[in-house]
């Protein structure tokens, strides 16, 4: 028995985990749309690359501390195409054909946070973004508004994770490029083996469906079709999350 949310996203502490490894359960439930989610605990970290770090960009610095102050509920995996389909009819992926259970792609911002509100509805939990001024009701087309507000981390419905909490859950406690440690190979002809157990990459993401993405002009020589692959493919990071590093970019609140 674990702390994890009933089916009305209430937080309880009676949820079974389902089967577990090594005896223990990282903590997490399921909602109503069976979507499950890890409770992440308060604590310090430091943010940013240091500057001799490989493959860092200018300006992922300095290095500084970053405290999280309060518990907070992130679901395990990106959001599926079919989670993005019960909420909306479009199909919005550029990688359609990967299948349901590949992360929906092609959403921006006032898209995503468009599904997190129609999740909260759904749900019946307040939405915890305000938007106005849109040029079109359907998400998942292109959606972009004039004015987009966050009613504050208080708010109970669904939100995107702050951009100090990403980067949190993305290290689980390592201070080094990969939570698994240093980034020891910066190419995608030559990839890390590190990166492989971990992330879909251009170092190891090629698929046989179509449409894909031309990777040829990172892999010298090569004429391979990239694409996203199937959410919690790769191996977990510590806090028990899927995909933190690789399949797609994620958006921050």
């Amino acid at each position: 028995k674990v702390s994890g949310l009933d089916n009305c996203a209430r937080m309880r502490v009676d949820v079974e985990c389902g089967s577990c490894s090594s005896g223990t359960c990282g903590g997490g439930g399921k909602n109503l749309c069976g979507e499950e989610y890890v409770l992440i605990s308060p604590g310090s970290y430091l943010q940013g690359s240091p500057g001799d770090e490989l493959g860092r960009d200018p300006d992922e610095g300095p290095v500084h501390t970053v405290s999280i102050t309060r518990p907070f509920w992130v679901a395990r995996t990106e959001v599926t195409n079919s989670q993005w389909s019960q909420q909306f009819p479009t199909a919005p992926s550029l990688f359609s054909t990967c299948g349901n259970e590949c992360p929906v792609d092609s959403v921006n911002w006032y898209e995503a946070v468009s599904y997190l509100n129609q999740l909260s509805i759904a749900q019946g939990l307040p939405p915890c973004y305000n938007l106005s001024g849109c040029n079109q009701q359907v998400p998942g087309r292109n959606l972009i508004c004039t004015n987009a507000s966050f009613n504050g981390l208080a708010c109970t419905g669904y939100r995107l994770p702050t951009e100090g909490e990403w980067e949190y859950i993305a290290r689980a406690g390592s201070e080094t490029a990969l939570p698994s440690g240093p980034l020891t190979n910066f190419s995608c002809s030559n990839p890390d083996p590190s990166l492989d157990s971990i992330a879909w990459f251009c170092g190891n993401a090629a698929v046989t469906y179509q449409p894909c993405w031309d990777s040829s002009m990172e892999i010298t020589g090569s004429s391979t079709c990239a694409g996203t692959h199937p959410v919690a493919s790769k191996s977990p990071n510590d806090f028990g999350l899927h995909d933190m590093i690789g399949n797609l970019w994620e958006w921050t609140n």
